[in-house]
Order: structure tokens, then C-alpha cells, then sequence
């Protein structure tokens, strides 16, 4: 059995509870909080609640904090020699995300970032097929909705993060140019709309649109390869992945009617937290390790630095 702790209870606490409370091999051995009062009100019966985490009696810790706090929170996490599951972003900035991927080799604990749909099937779908589609020449994602707004990160790093790190996984590298404009018009973390161009040396070219100032919520993907497209709708629950055969080399045809891609729906958090207690249990690399969490980091701190720079480019 893993003895596992739970760092944070915003939000989503309540979700990761219910998810570490699944896992047969887990036991929910502390709930830590500076809210003491939400924590006693999220906590199942006999889980202690404390505001800083216990130097004993666990093994594994997971963090779902805001992104100012994690580099503290994982540091004291791994000094204590405990296995880390920590909510994306991995930290706030670039130098940040570095310096915790160097304490991992340091220690020699797993340390994972929560990128929950690098665990979605709909995405492994994806990644799967991506071979059938030929040379991917275009991808373009919107990630809209009346927010929820964040006050410690910008859109960029909460919404883009995870269409960033779907990209990582897809084409398994940074981009090699970035160019991005947005407007913050809410007080907070920073940009609250952003539209973003992501150039890979490939010549894939990525458009991405995320906002949480709109009152349509779209969460949609189109990837175009040179031998056919996919689509992937997340908010359709019956077809959500759809193939069209069509070439986009040279001349365009329009494609035939679509072709559902097979898709075996699994919750994703908890597909994340079983991965994270597998790899921890048999010792075995996490999906989503330090180094994906870097490179995502890497892409979302180039987004601002160029939307700061009124679009100009930037290499990540």
C-alpha cells in the first residue's frame, strides 16, 4: 500500500480525493490545508487534517496548490524523501521548472506533473493514429469558456497547458518558434484571452486559442496531415474523434464523410493517479515526468514573452 497525502483542497481537491480513495493500493493518510475548516469538510472519516505536512508516516504527496507554492512545497516534499504528483503547471516560471527538474535527479523520487490529459483516451486515441494522417502540416485547438478565472496564473498557464502539453506528446519536441497576442482585462495572474502560433522545425504549425473571458465553452481540436484529418470534439460524448480521408499535399480534396475513431472512455484523473501509483510501486518512468513538465513550461513561458512583445517572435 502507498500512503499518500494530500496537499490542497480548492477546487479540485475534492476530485483527487475521490480518485486516491479508488485506488485499492492507496491509503489517504493526510489532508493538509491552511483552511483547516474546508479540509474538515472535504477529509472522509479518520483521514487527518493538518496545515503543514507530516515529516512521517508517508510515502507519496500530492499537490494541487496553486503554481506559486509548488516549488516550495515539492522541494520540502522531496527533502522529507517522499514520491511527488504535482497539479500543471510543474512551477510559475522557466527557472523554476528547471531547478525542481534538477532536485528530481537529486533525490531520485518520481515527481510527476499533473497534465490530466496526457491520460485521456480521446488524446492516447489520437496519438495512436497520428502515424495514418502522414506529415502533420496543421493543428489548430480552442480552450474557451465564462471562466473559470484564475488569480495566480494567466490563461497561459492554466488553460494552454494542457493544450500545450497534448502537442508534447503528439510531436514529442518544443517548438522551434512561438508568436502570441492577448489582453488582460480582469485583475489577476495576467492574460485572460490569448492566440497563440507555435512553428515546429518539422514545418508543423500549431494555432491555438484560449480564453476564459467567452460565453461559448469550445473545447475542439483539428489536426491536417498530408493524407487525412482528424477532429476531436470533447464536449461530444457519443463520437468524439473523427477521421476524414482526404490529401491536403500538393491539391485539396474535400473528404468523404467522417469515420469515428474508437474511443473506450476512462475517467482521465483516474487513469493519472493509478499511472502515478504503478510507476511509484514498480519503479518504473512516469508519462508525464520533470522533463515534460520543463518543456511545457518552456512553451508557456515563450507564449508570454511574445504576447508581451506585441507578437514578435520567440524561440523557446
Amino acid at each position: 500500500m502507498l500512503r499518500v497525502g494530500l496537499i490542497g483542497v480548492g477546487s479540485w481537491g475534492p476530485n483527487l480525493v475521490r480518485s486516491l480513495l479508488a485506488n485499492p493500493r492507496v491509503t489517504l493518510s493526510a489532508i493538509v490545508d491552511l483552511d483547516l475548516e474546508r479540509a474538515r469538510t472535504i477529509a472522509p472519516p479518520g483521514v487527518p487534517v493538518a496545515r503543514e505536512l507530516p515529516s512521517t508516516g508517508l510515502d507519496a504527496v500530492v499537490i494541487a496548490t496553486p503554481a506559486s507554492t509548488h516549488v516550495p512545497l515539492v522541494r520540502a516534499a522531496l527533502d522529507l524523501g517522499l514520491h511527488v504528483l504535482v497539479e500543471k503547471p510543474l512551477a510559475p516560471t522557466l527557472a523554476d521548472a528547471e531547478a525542481l527538474q534538477s532536485l528530481t535527479a537529486h533525490h531520485q523520487r518520481t515527481v510527476m506533473v499533473g497534465h490530466v490529459f496526457l491520460f485521456n483516451a480521446s488524446v492516447l486515441a489520437i496519438a495512436e493514429a497520428l502515424p495514418r494522417l502522414g506529415p502533420l502540416r496543421l493543428v489548430s485547438m480552442q480552450r474557451t469558456n465564462l471562466g473559470p478565472v484564475r488569480r495566480d496564473v494567466s490563461a497561459v498557464f492554466d488553460l494552454l497547458a494542457h493544450d500545450v502539453s497534448m502537442l508534447d506528446l503528439w510531436l514529442g519536441s518544443t517548438p522551434s518558434l512561438v508568436s502570441a497576442a492577448g489582453g488582460q482585462w480582469l485583475p489577476g495572474g495576467g492574460l485572460d484571452s490569448v492566440v497563440a502560433t507555435l512553428t515546429w522545425a518539422s514545418g508543423t504549425v500549431a494555432h491555438l486559442h484560449a480564453s476564459w473571458l467567452n460565453p461559448v465553452k469550445r473545447r475542439e481540436v483539428c489536426l491536417v496531415g498530408e493524407r487525412a484529418m482528424l477532429t476531436w470534439d470533447e464536449l461530444d460524448t457519443t463520437t468524439p474523434v473523427r477521421w476524414f480521408a482526404s490529401t491536403v499535399e500538393g491539391t485539396m480534396t474535400r473528404p468523404a464523410a467522417p469515420t469515428p475513431l474508437p474511443v473506450t472512455p476512462v475517467e482521465p484523473l483516474k487513469a493519472e493517479v493509478d499511472h502515478f501509483v504503478d510507476a511509484v510501486l514498480a519503479g518504473r518512468a512516469v508519462r508525464s515526468d520533470a522533463s515534460v513538465g520543463v518543456r511545457v513550461v518552456r512553451t508557456l513561458a515563450a507564449i508570454e514573452a511574445s504576447a508581451a512583445k506585441s507578437g514578435a517572435p520567440v524561440r523557446p
